[in-house]
């Protein structure tokens, strides 16, 4: 990946009490639930108005 370059999700999907993530650049990983749990700080916080009518 070039430094410069920004990663992007190419897919996302839930598995075993976590997430597989695709990027676009070939590289996949299981993301566990704990360790999603333990970064939320550094995420957006969402809440179901800002959710509504968009597809999970």
């Amino acid at each position: 990946m070039n430094p410069d370059s920004k990663p992007h999700i190419a897919s996302a999907e839930p598995l075993d009490g976590g997430v597989i993530i695709a990027f676009d650049d070939g590289r996949i990983g299981l993301y566990s639930a704990e360790l999603l749990s333990r970064v939320f700080l550094e995420a957006k916080e969402l809440f179901d108005k800002d959710v509504d009518g968009i597809e999970a």
